[in-house]
């Protein structure tokens, strides 16, 4: 008997520890990954990832500029509808809003740092944000329904 119980304890044992990694991993999506390539309409951004909560509220907030084919992508544990502001932003932003399943929801063009402290919301519920420069939505032609898709590096 003593010779099957350490066998099946081991066992339960790595179950768990698989269970909780899984549960790490779905909890706190992309948590290892700091940029990648996004592409939606057949427009490719390069993006860091905003991935933990000291990330997602500094932002793009504090600098001069970004480059024209580059932005930041919010992930989120689950999808919601999140609010974005422009505290300490020197630069308009397009916002282009992602479902769990990577397909474009809602857009939010031309938004200006002076809007802060109001807050934007998607119509409908997000998981991924993307914050480009002001004018990449319309000069891509992003639109809801696009599907969206992402390269880590």
């Amino acid at each position: 008997m003593k010779r099957f119980l350490t066998p099946l304890i081991f066992l339960i044992f790595l179950i768990l520890i698989g269970a909780g990694l899984w549960y790490f991993d779905y909890k706190y999506p992309f948590r290892n990954i700091t940029a990648g390539d996004l592409t939606v309409n057949g427009s490719t951004f390069v993006v860091e990832v905003a991935n933990d909560p000291r990330l997602r509220s500094t932002g793009l907030g504090g600098r001069d500029k970004l480059d024209p084919k580059a932005g930041m992508l919010f992930v989120f544990s689950k999808p919601g509808l999140y609010e974005f502001w422009m505290k300490d932003m020197k630069f308009p932003l397009d916002l282009i809003w992602i479902s769990h399943d990577w397909k474009v929801v809602d857009v939010t063009q031309g938004l200006k740092p002076e809007t802060y402290p109001k807050t934007v919301t998607p119509k409908d519920q997000a998981q991924y944000v993307v914050e480009v420069n002001a004018g990449v939505v319309a000069t891509h032609g992003i639109t809801v329904g696009d599907k969206v898709y992402f390269e880590a590096h």
